[in-house]
């Protein structure tokens, strides 16, 4: 059963996460830290989520089909105040909506993922929207959960996209991990493997939402399996999905199972998503 929503209603999604996300960031002081990003205050968070909406929004509207012509893309610079970074932001979202409402989710479009249409920003962006509300509602108090929907399309790209592996690793030597949505209905079944350290450097915007790895090592993902899992992670839809990405959740998220699983799960959590 797939998790994928319509693409209408990933661009809502963005639509309305992107307007949340902008009210929370004005309640904000500028300097405030984030406290799921430390290393960022509000405007940097701002600054960040305009910049990738800027980046995607110029990929698909052009559309840009390959990496040299997403690196000759000319940057926009910093602006130096609040006032200047809402400007941004407004104008980079509302081209990102434009370009992903003028193009079909099936045209032909660079991305950083196996899936190169256009379709893979309507639900990247609806994603990466969500999150980054979500961090943007913590500056001043807790955050509102992630419809129930695009909350577990979302685990679905975390465990299969973000973490997941190309079939090149090297397995784990621990069983499976069983991954369940308990308000929303869904499970994967995921074998833990290890994938060598790539070299190269990235452009900006561009990584956003690829996943870390680990220093000294090849970073772990997951791959889907046939055999029965050995430790199970057990939450509803927004729970877990901010589990996976190390973000503060309501409710709880139930882990049991062999330990060892379970640790190299907690490592692979650890180096996080970029």
């Amino acid at each position: 059963m797939t998790t994928r929503l319509e693409w209408t209603a990933y661009l809502e999604q963005l639509r309305r996460e992107s307007a949340a996300f902008r009210a929370a960031i004005v309640r904000a002081e500028p300097t405030t830290r984030v406290p799921t990003c430390p290393e960022w205050d509000a405007d940097d968070l701002l600054w960040h989520l305009g910049e990738v909406q800027w980046f995607w929004s110029r990929v698909v509207g052009q559309p840009l089909l390959t990496r040299e012509s997403v690196q000759a893309l000319e940057r926009v610079e910093r602006p130096g105040d609040r006032e200047g970074l809402l400007r941004h932001f407004d104008g980079s979202h509302a081209a990102l909506v434009a370009a992903l409402d003028s193009h079909s989710p099936g045209q032909a479009a660079w991305s950083w993922a196996p899936d190169q249409t256009v379709g893979f920003s309507y639900r990247r962006q609806a994603h990466e929207a969500a999150m980054h509300r979500v961090d943007a509602e913590l500056l001043t108090g807790t955050a509102e959960p992630i419809d129930a929907m695009l909350a577990v399309d979302g685990v679905d790209e975390a465990v299969r996209l973000m973490f997941g592996g190309d079939g090149s690793e090297t397995p784990e030597p621990v069983p499976p991990v069983e991954f369940v949505t308990t308000d929303v209905p869904h499970r994967w079944v995921l074998q833990l493997v290890r994938e060598p350290v790539v070299e190269g450097g990235e452009l900006e915007g561009e990584s956003e939402g690829e996943p870390g790895a680990e220093a000294g090592g090849g970073r772990l993902g997951l791959v889907p399996s046939v055999d029965a899992p050995g430790a199970s992670v057990h939450g509803a839809a927004d729970d877990l999905l901010r589990w996976l990405w190390t973000r503060p959740s309501a409710g709880l998220v139930r882990t049991e199972g062999d330990p060892a699983a379970l640790q190299a799960l907690s490592e692979m959590r650890g180096a996080g998503i970029d």
